[in-house]
């Protein structure tokens, strides 16, 4: 997700503690480049043995994102001390990796879902982008797909309707923001440039006045009674959005850093940490370590924020009151 003040974009965070990870910390820092082919090797090299998810594997996949020794919410202050970044992206990146990985979902079966507009719990601008992984569920029964959002920072599995429902009615209740779907190999919206509102032009899928209807490759699905979505052909995702892509592209990820406005933001080696970990099978003592110390943290009142507080997203954690 994304927070914002004036001209300047702030990624929006969790805290989290310092952990130890799968990554030698006295091994040559990874390359862009070398970052890349270990992201592609999981996609491409990945088999398609399921087309959907039970409910169970649903959780599963929800619980391994969730106490992933990377993406777990209480790690983020370890590699966004300064609160700068919040890495929903990276959670949505691990989450769509592990559905391959481990799960061998086909790639077609999933997919990004990004809500972006004037997001606000109060009175004030506060986040621009949120972005969740998709995976389809259902049974041979239905026909038609039905979409799943795992999102870490949930209690849990989501329809996409629910998902939505929840999103709108803690950051746009004015139902203004604008939702799309678009392949995995989508990771942000091109954020290199992103005028302050009085200065837009609606040229940029970030910007809150972009019309994606007077756009070519936006094509309207209602999902619910009151509710549509843009599905994005690749081509625009590839135009708008920073993707990861097998040839060189213009808008291409930078799995290193991120300039926005001429800012730059260093990712301090979150997705070399989570690419190695699927590079390298944790031990069984690693992974118990990890779920022990998950426990221990939603002990603590560390929790992902409900949906009754106002400002469920927060880049601070709730500290429960007991």
């Amino acid at each position: 997700m994304l927070l914002f003040t004036t001209s300047l974009l702030l990624i929006s965070a969790f805290h989290a503690s310092p952990v130890t990870l799968w990554a030698d910390s006295s091994a040559p820092k990874a390359t862009n480049e070398q970052i890349q082919q270990e992201y592609l090797g999981v996609e491409i090299n990945s088999p398609n043995t399921k087309k959907s998810l039970s409910a169970l594997q649903r959780q599963a996949l929800f619980n391994a994102a969730s106490q992933h020794p990377v993406t777990r919410l209480d790690r983020l202050n370890f590699y966004d001390p300064k609160g700068e970044i919040g890495f929903c992206f990276g959670r949505a990146m691990a989450v769509h990796l592990l559905a391959r990985k481990t799960f061998q979902l086909d790639s077609d079966s999933i997919k990004k879902l990004f809500i972006i507009g004037d997001l606000r719990s109060g009175q004030n601008p506060e986040w621009r982008f949120h972005v969740t992984t998709l995976v389809q569920g259902g049974s041979r029964a239905v026909s038609e797909p039905v979409w799943y959002a795992i999102d870490p920072i949930m209690d849990g599995p989501m329809k996409l309707e629910d998902w939505v429902k929840k999103v709108r009615g803690t950051w746009d209740r004015k139902n203004k923001a604008r939702l799309y779907r678009v392949e995995n190999s989508a990771i942000i919206p091109d954020l290199r440039s992103v005028p302050d509102l009085d200065k837009e032009d609606g040229t940029r899928v970030i910007e809150t006045i972009f019309d994606p209807e007077k756009r070519d490759g936006f094509s309207t699905q209602k999902f619910s009674q009151d509710d549509i979505l843009f599905d994005v052909n690749p081509e625009s995702a590839i135009r708008y959005f920073m993707t990861i892509q097998d040839k060189p592209s213009e808008n291409q990820f930078n799995f290193i850093e991120i300039s926005v406005n001429e800012t730059l933001f260093n990712f301090n080696n979150y997705f070399t940490d989570l690419m190695a970990s699927f590079k390298e099978q944790p031990t069984r003592e690693r992974l118990l370590e990890g779920l022990e110390e998950y426990s221990r943290a939603r002990e603590m009142g560390i929790v992902p924020i409900k949906s009754a507080a106002h400002n469920l997203y927060s880049p601070r954690f709730l500290s429960q009151n007991k």
